[in-house]
Protein backbone atom coordinates (compact mmCIF):
# COMPACT_ATOMS: atom_id res chain seq x y z
CA UNK A 1 0.00 0.00 0.00
CA UNK A 2 2.49 2.43 1.09
CA UNK A 3 4.80 2.11 -2.04
CA UNK A 4 2.02 3.65 -4.58
CA UNK A 5 0.75 6.36 -2.37
CA UNK A 6 4.27 7.01 -1.42
CA UNK A 7 4.58 7.55 -4.84
CA UNK A 8 1.62 9.16 -6.03
CA UNK A 9 2.47 12.22 -2.82
CA UNK A 10 5.71 12.38 -3.86
CA UNK A 11 4.77 13.12 -7.61
CA UNK A 12 2.20 15.38 -6.52
CA UNK A 13 3.59 17.26 -3.60
CA UNK A 14 7.37 17.55 -5.36
CA UNK A 15 5.64 18.44 -8.19
CA UNK A 16 3.21 15.22 -7.89
CA UNK A 17 -6.50 11.73 -19.43
CA UNK A 18 -9.47 12.71 -20.24
CA UNK A 19 -9.93 14.53 -23.16
CA UNK A 20 -10.90 18.72 -21.96
CA UNK A 21 -12.33 21.28 -24.33
CA UNK A 22 -9.83 23.55 -25.45
CA UNK A 23 -11.47 26.43 -25.79
CA UNK A 24 -9.90 29.22 -23.55
CA UNK A 25 -11.44 30.13 -19.70
CA UNK A 26 -12.50 33.27 -20.00
CA UNK A 27 -12.08 33.65 -16.02
CA UNK A 28 -8.72 35.64 -15.35
CA UNK A 29 -6.62 32.92 -14.73
CA UNK A 30 -3.93 34.69 -12.21
CA UNK A 31 -5.03 34.80 -8.76
CA UNK A 32 -5.23 38.40 -7.17
CA UNK A 33 -5.75 39.84 -3.47
CA UNK A 34 -9.17 41.29 -5.37
CA UNK A 35 -10.44 38.56 -6.53
CA UNK A 36 -13.61 36.65 -5.31
CA UNK A 37 -12.51 33.86 -2.83
CA UNK A 38 -15.85 31.80 -4.12
CA UNK A 39 -15.15 31.83 -7.38
CA UNK A 40 -11.94 30.47 -6.87
CA UNK A 41 -13.58 27.98 -4.33
CA UNK A 42 -15.90 27.06 -7.23
CA UNK A 43 -13.08 26.75 -9.87
CA UNK A 44 -10.65 24.37 -7.87
CA UNK A 45 -13.97 22.03 -6.78
CA UNK A 46 -13.89 19.10 -8.58
CA UNK A 47 -11.61 16.23 -10.20
CA UNK A 48 -8.40 17.01 -11.35
CA UNK A 49 -5.17 14.75 -13.25
CA UNK A 50 -1.56 16.12 -13.33
CA UNK A 51 -0.52 16.67 -17.36
CA UNK A 52 2.74 17.78 -16.53
CA UNK A 53 5.16 17.45 -13.62
CA UNK A 54 8.86 19.41 -14.19
CA UNK A 55 11.95 20.51 -11.85
CA UNK A 56 13.69 23.56 -13.08
CA UNK A 57 16.69 24.79 -12.03
CA UNK A 58 19.29 27.38 -13.27
CA UNK A 59 21.05 23.99 -14.92
CA UNK A 60 18.50 21.92 -15.77
CA UNK A 61 14.51 21.18 -16.27
CA UNK A 62 13.55 17.61 -15.44
CA UNK A 63 10.25 16.02 -16.82
CA UNK A 64 9.01 13.99 -13.89
CA UNK A 65 5.79 13.60 -15.84
CA UNK A 66 7.41 11.57 -18.20
CA UNK A 67 9.50 8.73 -15.72
CA UNK A 68 5.67 8.25 -13.76
CA UNK A 69 4.58 5.06 -14.58
CA UNK A 70 0.81 5.21 -16.31
CA UNK A 71 -0.63 3.83 -13.03
CA UNK A 72 0.69 7.05 -11.56
CA UNK A 73 -0.41 8.83 -14.34
CA UNK A 74 -4.22 8.37 -13.79
CA UNK A 75 -4.36 9.16 -10.57
CA UNK A 76 -7.08 11.87 -9.43
CA UNK A 77 -7.01 14.46 -7.03
CA UNK A 78 -10.32 15.74 -5.86
CA UNK A 79 -11.33 18.98 -4.44
CA UNK A 80 -14.59 18.58 -2.48
CA UNK A 81 -16.60 21.06 -0.72
CA UNK A 82 -15.51 21.65 3.01
CA UNK A 83 -11.77 21.56 2.42
CA UNK A 84 -12.18 18.02 1.56
CA UNK A 85 -9.25 16.35 -0.60
CA UNK A 86 -9.52 12.59 -2.08
CA UNK A 87 -6.52 11.03 -3.89
CA UNK A 88 -7.68 8.38 -6.14
CA UNK A 89 -5.74 5.74 -7.54
CA UNK A 90 -7.46 5.93 -10.81
CA UNK A 91 -8.52 2.59 -13.31
CA UNK A 92 -4.60 0.86 -12.68
CA UNK A 93 -3.20 0.67 -9.93
CA UNK A 94 0.09 0.50 -9.11
CA UNK A 95 -0.24 -2.02 -6.12
CA UNK A 96 -3.73 -4.06 -5.72
CA UNK A 97 -2.82 -3.74 -2.24
CA UNK A 98 -3.19 -0.27 -2.18
CA UNK A 99 -6.56 1.47 -1.15
CA UNK A 100 -8.93 3.02 -4.01
CA UNK A 101 -9.11 6.14 -2.24
CA UNK A 102 -7.20 8.14 0.47
CA UNK A 103 -8.42 11.17 2.07
CA UNK A 104 -7.40 14.94 3.50
CA UNK A 105 -7.47 18.34 3.04
CA UNK A 106 -6.55 21.55 1.15
CA UNK A 107 -7.03 24.93 2.45
CA UNK A 108 -7.04 28.09 -0.56
CA UNK A 109 -5.43 31.33 0.95
CA UNK A 110 -7.63 34.26 1.79
CA UNK A 111 -5.72 36.10 -0.83
CA UNK A 112 -6.48 32.78 -3.16
CA UNK A 113 -2.57 32.79 -4.02
CA UNK A 114 -1.71 29.65 -2.25
CA UNK A 115 -2.71 25.93 -1.97
CA UNK A 116 -2.37 23.74 0.85
CA UNK A 117 -2.56 20.31 0.86
CA UNK A 118 -2.50 17.44 3.15
CA UNK A 119 -3.26 13.61 3.66
CA UNK A 120 -4.75 11.92 6.84
CA UNK A 121 -1.76 9.23 6.79
CA UNK A 122 0.56 11.15 8.70
CA UNK A 123 2.65 12.67 6.09
CA UNK A 124 3.43 16.31 5.65
CA UNK A 125 1.26 19.09 4.06
CA UNK A 126 2.86 21.22 1.34
CA UNK A 127 2.27 24.49 0.08
CA UNK A 128 1.50 25.45 -3.47
CA UNK A 129 1.79 28.82 -5.09
CA UNK A 130 -0.75 29.25 -7.83
CA UNK A 131 -0.11 30.31 -10.84
CA UNK A 132 -2.83 29.74 -13.04
CA UNK A 133 -6.60 28.53 -11.86
CA UNK A 134 -9.21 28.45 -14.40
CA UNK A 135 -12.33 26.19 -15.03
CA UNK A 136 -10.11 23.63 -16.93
CA UNK A 137 -6.56 24.29 -15.44
CA UNK A 138 -4.36 24.81 -12.42
CA UNK A 139 -0.70 25.14 -12.21
CA UNK A 140 0.91 25.30 -9.08
CA UNK A 141 4.74 25.82 -8.29
CA UNK A 142 6.47 25.53 -5.16
CA UNK A 143 10.36 26.70 -5.23
CA UNK A 144 13.15 25.89 -2.78
CA UNK A 145 14.26 27.32 0.30
CA UNK A 146 17.02 28.79 -1.62
CA UNK A 147 14.96 29.49 -4.59
CA UNK A 148 16.88 27.87 -6.67
CA UNK A 149 14.58 25.19 -7.90
CA UNK A 150 11.35 25.23 -8.66
CA UNK A 151 8.73 22.29 -9.12
CA UNK A 152 5.99 22.77 -11.40
CA UNK A 153 2.59 20.81 -11.81
CA UNK A 154 -0.37 21.00 -13.88
CA UNK A 155 -3.27 19.63 -13.63
CA UNK A 156 -6.43 19.13 -16.09
CA UNK A 157 -9.82 19.23 -14.83
CA UNK A 158 -11.35 16.07 -15.34
CA UNK A 159 -14.83 15.63 -17.03
CA UNK A 160 -17.84 14.08 -16.04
Amino acid sequence: MKRGYIVSLCYLFLLSVLLVSCKKDKDDPKPSSQGNSSSYQQRILGKWKITSFTLVSDSASIDYYQQMEDCEKDNILEFRRDSVLIFDEGPTKCNVDDPQQTDGTYVLSADNKKLTMTNNMGYDSFTWEIVELTNVRMKLIMKSDDQTTTLELVLQKVQG
